[in-house]
């Protein structure tokens, strides 16, 4: 049975969770009941598989090196997820590193920059940090070059500080340009060593360190964190801030998924501030599903990328779940479905076969493709995996969320832990000096919902309205409190905008506009004025994007039926007019700062029609047509510098 305290923490991260979503102060939410609600269902639903996982619902082994010979491949991802951590790191802080690290791609260049070099040794120099060949590199690394500076790197030279003053030496060359690793100064040279001494001994760390263990767990805290408590990447089912926040819970409470992972140190959990709290911190993680009656399991997508170390033990430990529910011989087949991996001594590589995939609900991403699967001798070669619940537990009303509405409300989608009607009635909880207040501070432990005449306890979100009482649902169901001016009004007097907020008429009007081409409702800052057929008229920044185009010339924004295309940029027909000609000989057309007028000023000419068609007079400098032009010996002239050529050589010749 599982150790109560990961129940009780799972309280704790939950309570915390929906505090950080939606504004809450500490205290103010109590999840006692919603927890025990999805215990019974955890345990209904996993609860087949947790004789298999001891008291923490994990099964673990350590990483045996001795065995694990450091390989190219295993260097190449340990390389992969460092330079993804680099990426990560500078576009989380672009205020301190976007100023020396090329903007435009987030570090990107300086990642390949650093990876392409240290992919160049050896695993077994990677391993011992030491080169064990002279080297000789020049700014340039890869494109020797004699006439510019190198430097000799001794045999026995450490990588770490190889790497240090090759950075170093291509600033000292002002070349660092060439790599799109940064800009010229020493501050921007001190943040780039900062950046490159950090990836470098991530890299070195993760292929040399023994000390790495790999999981595989049924625990609730585990599933819930299975993108959180990381060594610096996320994905979008991170519980705090994912854009599928809801798919660590849709995960708990389906009856096939579990969580692998490996972790080298444990360390408090930032989310609830209690160094006395801590959990092993994720290097990598994949999401594992077992079918025990096809006796198969099939593992997701590998993050933060490819491991092939931990990925063979994740699938050892699934083994040994399948194996002692069945009671064979630990032997087992695998099948790889999207990476190219290395078999361990028990399983048996197969050619045919995959596996199904049905995710249930909207509460969770379930596009990523499968890594792998296994089975055994007499399991199913097309398991078919059931991932998620369809209906999701609200932890704090205890009710249902239903996919086909909850998971369309930005208030309540599944960015949020709660569902749509509690995290309305959140806004009374975090908003002072209202009409409502929660009934908490004003009554017993039980009441009846005025709109329900259900028995509701206080601690779950009562909210007073007057003299009466309202469960969190029921309240959601029959009020809003405007996001502008916090007055509490019936849900069919409000507004909802196309972002999620709910406003009264008077706010409405007074701050909003409703798109014209849509009818969605956008706060005035974010309504543009456009032009269609019609005149002039509000739309919305989605329709604006979809349908409009500003013209390059007035800026003004036009219906896409009403604008000329040139190069991919949009020009009103009035514009287009003024600014653009059919070239008078090709008969293409031309922005006017690629044409010409004749020098008559009755047509234009493309710059290259032009140049063939027209040319200066070599006398007097103007321009004529090539063919209104005449041969003179001082080159070919006008008719009126002929003339007079001719005139002033005639008078000369007279006077000599």
């Amino acid at each position: 049975m599982l150790n109560e305290k990961w129940w009780e923490l799972t309280k704790s991260i939950l309570e915390k969770v929906a505090e950080r979503q939606h504004g809450l102060k500490p205290g103010q939410v109590n999840f006692e009941k919603g927890v025990e609600k999805v215990r019974r269902e955890f345990e209904d639903s996993k609860g087949h598989l947790l004789p298999y996982f001891d008291e923490d619902g994990r099964k673990t082994e350590k990483v045996d090196r001795s065995a694990e010979p450091i390989t190219v491949e295993g260097t190449r991802q340990a390389l992969n997820r460092g330079r993804d951590w680099l990426m990560t790191k500078v576009r989380r802080e672009p205020s301190r590193y976007y100023r020396s690290v090329k903007v435009i791609d987030g570090g990107e260049g300086l990642s390949w920059f650093l990876s392409d070099v240290l992919q160049r040794f050896t695993p077994s120099e990677i391993e011992k940090n030491t080169i064990k060949h002279a080297t000789v590199f020049d700014g340039l690394y890869l494109l020797a070059d004699p006439a510019r500076p190198s430097k000799v790197v001794q045999e026995g030279y450490k990588i770490s500080k190889y790497m240090m003053s090759l950075i170093d030496f291509i600033y000292d060359q002002e070349i660092q340009k060439m790599f799109i690793i940064g800009k010229y100064s020493e501050e921007d040279r001190e943040l780039i060593k900062e950046l490159t001494g950090q990836m470098v001994s991530r890299v070195l760390e993760e292929v040399r360190n023994s000390e790495e263990t790999v999981v595989l767990s049924i625990n609730p805290v585990d599933i819930l964190f299975n993108s959180e408590h990381t060594n610096g990447w996320r994905s979008c089912h991170n519980i705090v801030n994912g854009e599928f926040a809801t798919a660590g819970l849709s995960m708990l409470l389906d009856s096939t998924s579990t969580i692998a992972y490996s972790f080298k140190e444990e360390r408090m959990i930032e989310l609830l501030e209690d160094p006395s709290i801590t959990l092993p911190s994720k290097i990598w993680r994949q999401m594992v599903s077992f079918n025990l009656e096809q006796q198969a399991a099939v593992f997701g997508r590998e993050y933060p990328g490819t491991s092939d170390m931990p990925s063979k033990y994740a699938r050892r430990l699934a083994a040994q779940v399948l194996t002692a529910y069945h009671n064979v011989e630990y032997k087992w087949k695998v099948k790889y479905l999207n990476i190219i991996g290395s078999k361990s001594s028990a399983e048996e590589e197969e050619g045919d076969g995959g596996a199904g995939r049905d995710t249930d609900g909207s509460w969770l991403y379930g596009g990523d493709p499968f890594a792998s699967r296994i089975r055994l001798a007499t399991g199913e070669t097309n398991p078919m995996i059931r991932i998620g619940v369809k209906e999701l537990i609200c932890p704090y009303c205890l009710r249902y969320r239903d996919p086909s509405s909850d998971s369309g409300e930005e208030i309540g989608s599944r960015g949020s832990i709660v569902c749509g009607n509690c995290a309305r009635a959140f806004k009374t909880l975090r908003k002072k000096d209202r009409v409502t207040e929660p009934a908490q501070a004003i009554a017993g432990d039980e009441v009846f919902c005025v709109a329900c005449d259900e028995v509701i306890s206080v601690h779950h979100g009562t909210t007073r309205v007057d003299e009466d009482f309202y469960c969190t649902h029921c309240f959601g169901d029959n009020f809003i409190i405007c996001d502008q001016c916090d007055e509490l009004v019936p849900l069919d007097e409000g507004y909802r905008t196309v972002r999620g907020e709910e406003v009264c008429e008077s706010c409405c009007d007074e701050h909003y506009a409703e798109c014209e081409e849509c009818g969605n409702i956008e706060h005035e800052e974010d309504s543009f004025v456009a032009y269609n057929a019609d005149g002039e008229r509000n739309v919305c920044e989605s329709c604006r994007d979809r349908h409009y185009r500003e013209c390059m010339c007035c800026e003004d924004t036009m219906h896409e039926d009403m604008v000329i295309m040139y190069h991919d940029d949009a020009y009103c027909e009035e514009c287009f007019s003024e600014h653009f000609f059919e070239c008078a000989d090709c008969g293409d057309t031309y922005h006017d700062d690629d044409a010409q007028r004749s020098p008559g000023g009755d047509e234009w000419y493309c710059t290259a029609c032009f140049d063939e068609s027209f040319t200066d007079c070599e006398h007097c400098g103007e321009v004529f047509h090539r063919g209104d032009l005449e041969e003179h010996p001082v080159g070919q002239v006008c008719v009126v510098c002929c003339e007079e050529l001719d005139d002033q050589a005639f008078i000369d010749g007279e006077a000599s």
